[in-house]
């Protein structure tokens, strides 16, 4: 259905008084056409959904697999969830590399170092550190994550001042 630019600009000026919700039901629109009116009036794409070939996921997977699912996610402006789902559906599987969890977990004992601490600073669950743990290995791309999370506790503790000290 064609709305006149009269009827939307009265529709805008009601959102931006009373609400997007109300202004819709007075109107009777739904509140989702009026939003997207809102955001053609900002200038804003009218749809924020962007839609990837085949070939295009492929790409983004694999440099997602090379680099880190992070990066990806910035550079080609794509949710970590649909880049997750994409991944289980191609059948991608991660790489697990085995760690010595013996010589993790004395770091951290070492660094004061919580295993919640760790799995902050790798940006994940403390279940999903557990979990690996228990099996003895990490994702290749996570791998980074926990030498980076142990050298930036290891530079903090260096740059406290000792107990006891004034």
């Amino acid at each position: 259905m064609r709305y006149s630019e009269d009827y939307k600009k009265e529709a805008l000026d009601l959102s931006n008084e009373i609400g997007v919700r109300q202004s819709a039901k007075a109107a009777g629109i739904s509140t989702s056409t009026l939003l997207r009116w809102r955001k053609e009036a900002q200038g804003k794409e009218a749809s924020a959904r962007r839609y990837f070939s085949a070939e295009e996921r492929a790409e983004i997977l694999l440099y997602a697999r090379e680099n880190n699912y992070k990066e990806a996610c910035i550079k080609y402006g794509v949710s970590r969830a649909a880049l997750y789902n994409w991944a289980k559906r191609s059948g991608v599987r991660f790489e697990y590399v085995p760690i010595n969890w013996d010589k993790v977990l004395t770091i951290c004992k070492a660094l004061h170092l919580s295993v919640y601490g760790l799995a902050c600073g790798c940006l994940v669950s403390r279940a999903t550190i557990l979990r690996w743990r228990k099996i003895g290995m990490v994702p290749r791309h996570k791998m980074a994550n926990i030498c980076m999370a142990l050298s930036t506790s290891e530079r903090v503790l260096r740059t406290q001042p000792p107990k006891g000290a004034t």
